[in-house]
């Protein structure tokens, strides 16, 4: 058997959300979901950009990142109340880095080669190696995560950041709800939130 890495993820690829299909087909290599209910210990901040709202990781670049954390009052916005569901699937809304709530797979090389293909690693999103706690446990688990390299905090400056996403309280428009040229727009997107 191949090797196996530990993949955090908290967007599309999450169960029941548009892209975990791609962890389900098994022609794309194995995969196993650890069971529990996991979030990061580095607190990131996470941004839905584009006009499809897709959700985007972003670590930030230590020459552009603040000496002390954004404050960490909630946003209590008329806007907030419309992200929220219940415990389970809630989307939060801060103005504050945040703990990023998602799961955890474990898969062998070729699906994450086909997770590279989806999420354009290395051209689009970068990929590191994070630790995440599992509620309940105090030991930590190691993972892999993709996101937005390199981005420069003040271009992201006093954005509503979410800690968890689900595409039902978003407003995600899936790709092919798209127009064509829609993978242009998102790298110009990402570009812009660079260095």
């Amino acid at each position: 058997m191949s090797t196996t890495h530990k993949i955090f993820v908290y967007g599309t690829l999450k169960s029941g959300q548009p892209n975990h299909f791609w962890l389900q087909n098994p022609e794309n290599g194995y995969q196993k979901l650890l069971p529990g209910k996991f979030q990061t210990v580095e607190k990131f901040p996470m941004i839905l950009d584009t006009p499809w709202n897709i959700p985007f990781l972003l670590d930030i670049d230590p020459k552009t990142k603040p000496k002390t954390d954004p404050k960490t009052s909630a946003n209590t916005d008329s806007n907030t109340a419309d992200f929220r569901h219940n415990i389970e699937r809630s989307v939060s809304i801060s103005k504050s880095f945040s703990s990023i709530k998602g799961e955890i797979y474990e898969v062998d090389d070729l699906m994450l080669g086909e997770l590279d293909i989806l999420e354009r690693y290395p051209e689009f999103y970068g990929r590191k190696f994070i630790f995440c706690e599992q509620e309940g446990e105090t030991e930590l688990v190691e993972a892999q995560v993709y996101l937005l390299e390199n981005v420069d905090f003040r271009k992201v400056r006093g954005r509503k950041l979410i800690d968890s996403f689900d595409d039902e309280f978003v407003g995600y428009v899936r790709p092919e709800d798209r127009p064509e040229n829609y993978r242009e727009v998102c790298l110009a997107v990402v570009e812009k939130l660079k260095n």
